[in-house]
């Protein structure tokens, strides 16, 4: 595997792999355009944040699993530790015959704790999703802050392996990007792109 670049044995591919998608999963800074998001309205009425707000207070039910205590911490404004948000990357090769780790594509194993709590070519898009913008964007629709914290709180805790021959390697904290197969993913994924579509649609007006 990828021995044109020099990556011979688990341990020099694992330490390149880290590295390599690291560097994906890290913000490169910059000030965020504000201004983009002119043409978003405020779409989520006070209701919609009263329906949404209803299910974060879980302390009226009854605890019938050690792993709701989990959520019901999470839900009162607690990080998650470590070993329940950390993801293992498996690399699936997207040719027959990879030789860098352009060629695979990092699909990231979450945990069943964190999928409860989560509840085009896209690959580079998903990987360098700015958490700050959206966070900004998400409160231009209108969204309740407590929500936009338990989103941020989700999204802004990730920690990485990456497997390399059925073997763990690395352990590192991203600072941007979404895991594919969590499920909170694709509803963030889909109102990113919804500025996408109002600027284009902007645009064509013009």
């Amino acid at each position: 595997m990828m021995k044109e670049n020099g990556f011979r044995g688990d341990e020099a591919i694992g330490e390149a792999a880290c590295t390599y998608f690291h560097n994906i999963f890290t913000e490169t800074g910059g000030a965020i355009r504000e201004d983009l998001l002119s043409c978003i309205p405020s779409l989520i009425t006070a209701e919609d944040n009263e329906i949404l707000t209803k299910g974060s207070h879980l302390g009226r039910t009854q605890r019938i699993a050690d792993f709701l205590n989990v959520v019901l911490d999470f839900s009162g404004g607690a990080t998650m530790p470590k070993f329940m948000i950390s993801a293992c990357s498996v690399l699936l090769p997207k040719v027959e015959f990879p030789n860098s780790f352009t060629e695979y594509r990092p699909i990231s194993l979450s945990n069943f704790l964190n999928k409860i709590i989560s509840k085009l070519d896209m690959a580079k898009a998903y990987d360098r999703v700015s958490w700050g913008f959206t966070c900004i964007m998400l409160r231009k629709m209108g969204i309740n802050e407590m929500i936009i914290d338990m989103i941020w709180r989700t999204m802004s805790n990730n920690w990485y392996s990456v497997i390399i021959n059925d073997t763990r390697c690395g352990f590192f904290h991203s600072t941007r990007g979404m895991k594919q197969g969590d499920p909170l993913a694709p509803s963030l994924f889909i109102i990113r792109a919804e500025l996408l579509y109002r600027v284009l649609n902007n645009m064509s007006h013009d």
